[in-house]
């Protein structure tokens, strides 16, 4: 009937109309709107752990925007036995974003072991496949048990000294940070007939440390064996160059070996399984290992 519809805003004092101000209440009509906001500075307090070798251990608040060496300054610093360069730094985000990707991993392994049990196989394909059948699901049963661990490597030397440099990391809730006491030993994990730690002799080279633990098994890939740093940056003997994901690469036994590293020789994927998945399930596996015991020496689990 030629009307119109008309808005009006009006900002009201909802505290003082609870207090029971009439002056400030407001008669509510049909159609009305009341919108509540957020206070855009209230947040859930955010918190990050520290442990190992400072001097105050613990759990400690965190505003956005706050980087690790504000936390460490409050933590009272390092303690004299410290070894930054071994630190381990783990993050909740990067623990959620490895499970998806083992979960993942894991689909398409079992889809691939039901698509090859169900493929005709001739009378020797089907001998050569069942070992192989067996160690898949080996695997998969190591990779449904194995925890996460969402490393994000980290050089905490150079982060102490350039504070609020680029390397200084932005905290985020749940990060956790482990400083460890210095460490004398290399660790060699893998194809290898005795994996063990072996003291840490600055002139030994890489394949001393292999030869100290029995040397390559014949499943080894010792073409593709790399180094796990003790502050979680990987270096190969194979591909060299720089690899921005992976750390820097060098060749064979030009690889300078550190306090706390650790050497890993893979599985020969292609003696063992005909399949893609196997380099990213054994790397995994190990990396995973790698991580897990360099925390548990550390007293973090």
């Amino acid at each position: 009937n030629n009307q119109s519809t008309k808005m009006h805003h009006a900002n009201i004092n909802l505290f003082k109309i609870i207090q029971g101000d009439p002056t400030m209440d407001q008669t509510l009509q049909p159609y009305d709107i009341v919108i509540i906001k957020q206070n855009p500075k209230w947040a859930d307090i955010n918190s990050v752990m520290v442990e190992g070798n400072v001097r105050f251990p613990g759990i400690y608040p965190i505003q956005p925007g706050e980087r690790l060496t504000q936390v460490l300054q409050r933590a009272g610093g390092l303690t004299e036995l410290a070894y930054p360069e071994a630190s381990i730094f783990t993050r909740k985000k990067l623990i959620e974003k490895e499970k998806r990707e083992n979960d993942s991993l894991i689909a398409r392994m079992e889809t691939h072991l039901i698509q090859t049990q169900y493929n005709k196989q001739t009378e020797k394909e089907s001998a050569a496949l069942n070992p192989n059948t067996a160690m898949i699901h080996e695997l998969i049963t190591k990779l449904k048990t194995a925890k996460p661990v969402g490393r994000l490597a980290i050089d905490l030397k150079q982060i102490m000294n350039d504070p609020g440099g680029q390397y200084d990391v932005m905290l985020q809730d749940g990060d956790h940070l482990v400083v460890p006491q210095r460490t004398d030993e290399v660790t060699v994990m893998g194809e290898v007939y005795f994996p063990t730690s072996h003291q840490f002799i600055s002139d030994k080279n890489l394949e001393s440390y292999i030869q100290a633990s029995g040397g390559y098994t014949s499943n080894a890939d010792d073409d593709r064996v790399y180094v796990v740093r003790a502050d979680g940056r990987v270096t190969s003997k194979k591909q060299p160059g720089k690899f921005p994901m992976m750390g820097w690469f060098a060749s064979n036994n030009a690889i300078t070996l550190g306090p706390g590293d650790t050497v890993v020789v893979p599985m020969n994927i292609e003696k063992v399984a005909p399949m893609v998945l196997w380099k990213d399930v054994t790397q995994i596996l190990y990396n995973l290992a790698v991580t897990t015991s360099a925390l548990r020496s550390a007293g973090a689990l």
